[in-house]
């Protein structure tokens, strides 16, 4: 998956990355040492297959012994995920599945004011309850 490493690079220039959140496409090792030399911990379920060896990546082998040891614990970091992909689709759903923008600036904008106007709504719905 040649867009994680650069999409991780990106988001590193300008916040600070605690932790990811993947599916099991993102697997890998080469993956997990990516968010590591960041700074940041890769949370991805591996595939039935996965072993524990180190294979060059000691943060491979510390999260795949903590998801063994620890499976509650490493699907409730992981559940993180699902929040977003709910966020994501009800944007969609809600905002439209497309922008309207020709321009990349003025796509980034309306993509941004979208979110901003589905926070409001649900800010606007919690302060009625």
């Amino acid at each position: 998956m040649p867009h994680f490493k650069t999409l991780i690079n990106k988001i590193s220039k300008n916040f600070q990355i605690e932790e990811t959140y993947s599916d099991k496409g993102y697997s890998s090792r080469k993956n997990h040492e990516i968010v590591a030399r960041k700074g940041g911990k890769a949370y991805i379920p591996f595939k039935s297959n996965a072993t524990g060896k180190i294979r060059g990546s000691i943060e491979w082998k510390e999260t795949f012994n903590f998801w063994k040891s620890n499976p509650e614990e490493f699907n409730k970091k992981y559940h993180k995920r699902s929040l977003v992909e709910s966020l994501f689709s009800s944007v969609k759903r809600t905002k439209l599945n497309f922008i309207r923008s020709k321009g990349i600036v003025s796509g980034r904008n309306e993509i941004l004011l979208k979110v901003l106007c589905h926070n409001l709504v649900i800010l606007s719905h919690l302060r009625s309850r």
